[in-house]
C-alpha cells in the first residue's frame, strides 16, 4: 500500500494506492501533473482528487509497511475517519446569538 500525501496552502490531504508500481513510476507520473496550469485529476486504486497544481506546495509519496495483527483495510477505515473527522472541524460554522434585552 502507498500513501500520497498532498500538501497545499495549510490544507494536507491524504491519498491510498494499492498499485504494484514503483515509487519512481509513481513520482514521475504524478510530476507530469504538476507541469499542467490547468486542473488535474489524480485517481488512485481508492479515490480521486481533482487539483489545481499551482496550488500544491508539496507531494509525499511513500510505502506503508504493515506490522503484525494489523491490516491494510483497518489502516484505510482509520484515516478515513481521520479524514472526515478533519473535513468537519474545517467546515464547521459557529453561529453567534443574537440576545435582546429590556430595558426600562
Amino acid at each position: 500500500m502507498r500513501k500520497i500525501t498532498v500538501y497545499q496552502e495549510g490544507e494536507t490531504i491524504r491519498l491510498f494506492d494499492d498499485n504494484s508500481a514503483s515509487i519512481q513510476d509513481t513520482s514521475k507520473e504524478i510530476s507530469k501533473l504538476m507541469q499542467s496550469s490547468n486542473i488535474s485529476i489524480l485517481i488512485t486504486s481508492v479515490a480521486a482528487l481533482v487539483l489545481r497544481p499551482s496550488k500544491i506546495n508539496s507531494i509525499l509519496i511513500e510505502d506503508i509497511d504493515f506490522e503484525d495483527g494489523e491490516s491494510e483495510d483497518s489502516l484505510l477505515v482509520d484515516t478515513l475517519k481521520d479524514m472526515a473527522n478533519d473535513e468537519v472541524l474545517q467546515t464547521k460554522v459557529v453561529e453567534q446569538e443574537d440576545v435582546i434585552t429590556d430595558i426600562e
